[in-house]
């Protein structure tokens, strides 16, 4: 069971989204709850507060429900999901392209269900003849431009099925083991048409009907839509409804949900990003090409939105900092540690590598990234002497 919270620290966990990438936290996480990070003084980290955004908010998910585990049992259960359950070349338990016959080359792909592979293969003729269908009905009678007709003739996401993560979430995940669980979880997604930032959460202090927007419960009804909706990219995974409402990625709106975290008082927070640190980043030598200015570009955003975040971070320890030595009490710090992957971990085509030998990479990259932590270098956050 867990160990008792600290009274004068109350330790958090940040988890960005990433796709495939998210196997980097599992690295980081295991050092630092075996105390093997500077971070922690080289002790067993005892988190009371998880957030997370996209596969962040899975991690964090399947962490929070297993209160009654260590936290080091808990890590050890998450990475045996990942490599046992995500894992996979032409067949991994996130997402799969409909109608593509490679992954039957996969024996994991028949150990199911006898009749799961012939359910899927009908159901996506069907989905594919029926969109294919309405497409071609749309551009034969839309008014719109040659052009824009052409370009509403073809939606990626479409191609993709989230058959599989749905039912890892469902297999991985006991809502009834997280509503037991004493572990605060906060997971962000984005209204599609109003843009604006969900934040669901659990919180084992608080009544459901306490809750109040913009943080709202995580009730049964809505948990699985919540963490699917978390993870949807927009463009490659389609539109999670909730309650009639699309949504999607909360990364379009936070990709790092540090700001929960500081809502709920938390004084020590280890952000894991998992984009490399664009300071001591190099571009890619060679000509110009869509997909490094593309992985570029997001690396950019990203950066600017942490840096934002940290300024604030910094701003309001330094405002708390002068008020407490003007009045004589003691005031309330908030440290960062920040984690960013050393290297590359493969831009925008590597989210999407599930294979089992790319991801013990990651892995263990993240547990580099934590046992080699150095807050000067990694740019954590300080509070004033």
């Amino acid at each position: 069971m867990e160990g008792a919270e600290s009274v004068s620290e109350k330790h958090a966990v940040v988890l960005s989204g990433g796709g495939a990438f998210g196997a980097f936290e599992l690295g980081v996480l295991r050092a630092l709850v075996n105390g093997d990070s500077p971070a922690t003084g080289h002790k067993a980290l005892q988190l009371q507060i998880l957030t997370g955004t996209s596969v962040g908010a899975y991690n964090a998910a399947v962490l929070a429900s297993k209160g009654g585990l260590s936290w080091k049992a808990s890590v050890a259960y998450l990475e045996d999901v990942w490599l046992n359950r995500v894992a996979g070349f032409l067949y991994n338990g996130v997402d799969r392209i409909r109608g593509n016959p490679l992954p039957m080359i996969d024996p994991r792909y028949w150990i199911r269900p006898p009749l799961r592979p012939l359910l899927e293969a009908s159901t996506d003729a069907a989905f594919l003849s029926y969109d294919t269908g309405r497409r071609l009905v749309h551009f034969l009678t839309s008014k719109g431009s040659l052009v824009r007709r052409m370009i509403d003739m073809f939606d990626l996401g479409s191609l993709v099925s989230v058959d599989p993560l749905e039912d890892l979430v469902r297999d991985t995940i006991s809502f009834q083991e997280l509503q037991r669980s004493n572990r605060v979880l906060k997971i962000a997604a984005t209204n599609w048409l109003s843009g604006k930032l969900r934040i669901f959460c659990h919180d084992p202090g608080v009544p459901d009907s306490e809750w109040k927007v913009p943080e709202e419960a995580l009730t049964e009804k809505i948990w699985p839509q919540a963490l699917m909706a978390s993870a949807a990219i927009p463009g490659v995974f389609p539109p999670v409804e909730i309650n009639g409402t699309a949504h999607v990625d909360g990364g379009v709106s936070m990709n790092t949900p540090l700001k929960p975290a500081i809502k709920h008082r938390a004084t020590v927070i280890h952000l894991v990003l998992l984009n490399q640190d664009v300071s001591r980043d190099s571009v890619a030598v060679g000509p110009p090409n869509t997909v490094d200015t593309m992985a570029r570009t997001l690396d950019l955003y990203i950066a600017a939105a942490t840096a934002n975040d940290l300024d604030e971070v910094q701003f309001r320890n330094q405002r708390r900092f002068q008020k407490a030595s003007e009045s004589g009490r003691q005031y309330r710090p908030i440290t960062v540690h920040r984690y960013n992957p050393h290297l590359s971990l493969g831009g925008v085509t590597g989210m999407l590598d599930f294979r089992k030998s790319t991801l013990l990479e990651h892995i263990e990259a993240g547990e580099k990234a934590a046992i080699q932590h150095n807050c000067e270098l990694d740019g954590c956050v300080l509070p004033p002497a």
